[in-house]
């Protein structure tokens, strides 16, 4: 939104010079779409909206200007959509972890059997996938459910512009 000072004829998009041309190809390129219709100084429209999104902008309304502005004010809503997100994260509770229990099944493996004739990094994904498997047995896990909408805490349904 903003005041172009640009004369357009947005009923045909023409400019009346090169670089109002220039513009609406720019607008165009952008797939934008001009939704002010009415005069916003004297009878010229130079205060638009332009918009990417169609339903995006609504109820917009051109009023008289405010204080000693020789320009309308220019009055629409911004529909935002948001969703619901349901996440639920999975954290180990390690308060009530077998240590123990993981200890005496490590001890249990014979390593040098398991990672003979390996890589480095096959070892280490041996490992790894077996301390995984470990984990598994013998932590919990603590499941933190969290509902929310995904948009920011200061959009609200309709931001009035």
């Amino acid at each position: 939104m903003g005041d172009f000072s640009l004369h357009i004829n947005w009923a045909n998009q023409i400019g009346s010079s090169a670089e109002e041309e220039d513009f609406l190809e720019c607008i165009r390129d952008g797939f934008l779409n001009q939704y002010v219709e009415e005069p916003t100084r004297g009878q010229a429209i130079l205060d638009w909206v332009l918009c990417n999104e169609e339903g995006l902008v609504s109820d917009l309304v051109v009023q008289s200007p405010l204080g000693n502005s020789d320009h309308n004010m220019v009055e629409f809503c911004i529909r935002m959509e948001s969703d619901t997100v349901n996440s639920e994260t999975r954290v180990l509770n390690l308060n009530k972890g077998d240590f123990e229990g993981m200890r005496r099944e490590l001890a249990r493996i014979d390593w040098q059997i398991i990672l003979k004739g390996l890589t480095v990094e096959m070892q280490w994904q041996r490992f790894k996938d077996r301390m995984d498997e470990l984990q598994k047995l013998f932590i919990p896990v603590w499941r933190k459910n969290k509902t929310g909408k995904a948009a920011q805490p200061w959009l609200m349904r309709e931001v009035e512009g």
